[in-house]
């Protein structure tokens, strides 16, 4: 059988997988109640439990990556494996058979051993900020 570092490390990996996937949760949670956001992965066991896209209608991704990280909010546009390329659309949004306009409104959250429930609610809270204002400023 497996020797007990390995069965530790197993058991401390279901715990931070189940620990992550209640941060992703949280945020879906949250997000459903903004306007006009799609989340877009998957949120039973076959979703990554640390990983979750979204799409903003009415918001270009770059516009609102950079006004979350301007209040200390960093996310990602686009995939893990595109982001050292400079894709105006994540080609593996599109492989996904997510349309094209949809895509490019898409953020990628991440979420790691060191995140908290708290920092979530901050997110949400943000985000419910900035949606209206730049809405104004792309709907014109």
């Amino acid at each position: 059988g497996l020797g007990l570092a390995a069965s530790l490390a197993y058991a401390h990996l279901d715990e931070m997988s189940a620990r992550l996937r209640s941060l992703k949760e949280r945020l879906a949670a949250g997000l459903a109640e903004l306007p006009e956001v799609t989340v877009l992965s998957p949120m039973d066991e076959t979703g990554a439990p640390h990983i979750l896209a979204a799409a903003f209608a009415g918001v270009r991704s770059e516009v609102l990556l950079h006004a979350l990280e301007e209040k200390g909010v960093y996310v990602s546009s686009g995939s893990a494996c595109t982001s050292n390329k400079k894709l105006p659309v994540s080609e593996v949004l599109l492989q996904m058979q997510i349309p094209r306009e949809q895509a490019s409104t898409t953020l990628r959250f991440s979420f790691g051993r060191y995140n908290t429930a708290k920092e979530v609610g901050i997110c949400l809270q943000t985000l419910q900020e900035l949606l209206p204002m730049l809405r104004r400023y792309t709907r014109k």
